[in-house]
């Protein structure tokens, strides 16, 4: 219905999280691995029969009108997950590199580079899609908004989910999402 839009992507989890939730598992980088080829060749339309250590996917067969579908996603906070999502999907997810609600470049510097390295590692050419969630404060200047979208780009972020929140990082959803709706879209057109 609308190409291009449909973005999915996967993550191990927060070990923690996992555990406290009773389905932890030893090696969450080789669950994370079989979950990606799994869901990759779903999306894609491929036929398969995937068994690995940890995850069991009967036969599949393709959709009837199967075009490639997109490129999965993986989402990554470490060094280690942000390379092996690098080697695996077509591209990333950002979380965490914005502490407290306030954007931190370096930690956007680092992951991008990790990503990157995984993908030389696996003797990928292409760039990968970076797709970093942001945190920004409704209140924040629109030149700070401008330069750090620009920071970002040069950094190999390719898509920016921005997140309206509090100047102390807690989620809003009001008026004020409008405004900084109002200062991304004149980002964007500068």
């Amino acid at each position: 219905m609308f190409p291009g839009r449909f973005r999915p992507g996967l993550g191990h989890c927060v070990r923690e999280v996992m555990q406290q939730a009773g389905v932890a598992v030893d090696s969450p980088l080789t669950w994370l691995g079989e979950q990606v080829r799994a869901n990759d060749g779903a999306l894609r339309g491929t036929h398969g029969d995937d068994r690995g250590k940890l995850l069991v996917v009967g036969r599949r067969d393709p959709p009837v009108a199967a075009n490639g579908g997109p490129g999965l996603l993986s989402g990554g906070r470490g060094p280690l997950t942000l390379a092996f999502a690098g080697e695996l999907a077509v591209g990333v997810i950002l979380d965490g590199v914005a502490p407290g609600g306030i954007p931190d470049v370096k930690r956007h510097e680092k992951a991008v580079a990790a990503v990157r390295s995984g993908r030389a590692d696996a003797r990928l050419e292409d760039d990968p899609e970076v797709v970093a969630v942001v945190p920004f404060s409704h209140d924040l200047p629109a030149e700070e908004l401008s330069q750090y979208l620009t920071t970002l780009g040069h950094q190999g972020v390719t898509t920016v989910a921005a997140v309206a929140v509090e100047p102390e990082g807690l989620p809003i959803g009001d008026d004020r999402v409008l405004s900084l709706i109002e200062k991304l879209s004149a980002a964007a057109d500068g």
